[in-house]
């Protein structure tokens, strides 16, 4: 799946090992990457973490570079 930059750079942002996303990730974010599969929400109210396909694309666009 291509990826728009800012999408991806988002993705980027998550934790190593929880892959939590940062609180400030905008909702222009949450929108665009939601409905694709690519974040759930976290375990923390208002909080995002990446789903397995989530992980996979961000390194997929990192390889890619």
């Amino acid at each position: 799946m291509k990826l728009k930059t800012e999408l991806a750079l988002w993705l980027l942002t998550a934790h190593p090992d929880s892959w939590e996303l940062p609180p400030d990730v905008p909702r222009s974010f949450v929108a665009e990457a939601l409905p694709l599969g690519l974040i759930r929400p976290g375990d923390r109210k208002g909080r995002w973490k990446l789903t397995e396909k989530g992980y996979a694309s961000s390194w997929q666009r990192l390889s890619a570079g």
